[in-house]
């Protein structure tokens, strides 16, 4: 159900399910009968043999409807809500919650930052992850690295594959996220940090752009990913996984970590030299 995978016996609902499968009606005309866009929400039915059966429900307009896999529609799909709540329009806001030392710690080292590149957010990740987590600045150097250097693989295979986000788009979350901070009844509290080191939340997400962008389409592709395994893809060389994030870990380190190599990212490690050196040298 969704990215939730049960076995026959420990669904309890099982057998009313199918009932209702087997009463939903194939649309009359299936030429003229709509069909799956974005939004859908796929069952999967796993046989022993490890062949599997999916079914795609969608609505359109007060109707909800079941798509298989060959393309065939079928109405009288609305029992689906009786198992699981689905809500395509939810608009969710993107609430900022960061620590405000953390924020203080972060706009002290990016006052001297015209942009937040690489060199920024490797100091700041090693400042706060020291901070946070107590540990030495040899660990905090190693755990920052290897995070970067995973992230910039994750960044690399995602262009690859087509998933690079765009420069509207970019803009789009950047005034999405200013409008949703605005409206938090901490607003004034940031705003004053913020004011405190000579700059405002606008001025810092327009310094992380670039940032944003990365993230942006790190997260569409691992999206993807999760919206792979939903539809049935559940193996990596011949392994099959339980849940969406065993996959997708999976499938980071077996496909994308190894795919994508240090050599192909070799100008951004050479980044991430200076910027440990820099770090050495100023911190």
């Amino acid at each position: 159900m969704g990215s939730i995978r049960s076995k026959p016996e420990e669904y309890k609902k099982l057998s009313d399910f199918i009932e209702n499968m087997e009463g939903a009606v194939p649309e009359k005309d299936q030429k003229k009968a709509p069909h799956r866009g974005e939004d859908y929400y796929p069952v999967s039915f796993i046989y022993e043999d490890e062949t599997k059966d999916i079914f795609y429900f969608f609505p359109k307009g007060e109707k909800w409807y079941l798509e298989t896999e060959n393309g065939d529609v079928y109405g009288n799909a609305d029992f689906i809500l009786d198992y699981v709540d689905i809500d395509f329009n939810i608009d969710v806001k993107r609430e900022i919650r960061i620590d405000k030392d953390v924020l203080k710690r972060t706009l002290e080292i990016g006052k001297d930052f015209k942009t937040y590149d690489t060199k920024f957010s490797f100091v700041s990740g090693v400042v706060n992850t020291m901070e946070k987590t107590g540990d030495t600045e040899e660990e905090a150097i190693s755990k920052v690295r290897k995070s970067s250097i995973e992230n910039q693989k994750i960044y690399e295979y995602a262009k690859k594959s087509g998933y690079e986000v765009s420069e509207k788009e970019v803009e789009e979350r950047i005034k999405r996220i200013l409008k949703d901070f605005n409206e938090q009844k901490d607003y004034p509290e940031y705003e004053a940090i913020c004011r405190e080191y000579g700059t405002t939340m606008e001025e810092c997400l327009e310094k992380s752009r670039d940032y944003i962008k990365e993230k942006m389409t790190r997260d569409k592709f691992l999206l993807e990913t999760y919206k792979d395994f939903q539809n049935g893809k559940d193996k990596i060389k011949d392994k099959t996984y339980e849940t969406p994030y065993e996959y997708t870990r999976a499938f980071l380190d077996e496909i994308v970590y190894t795919e994508i190599s240090d050599e192909d990212i070799y100008s951004y490690i050479q980044e991430l030299d200076e910027a440990e050196a820099y770090y050495l040298e100023n911190f």
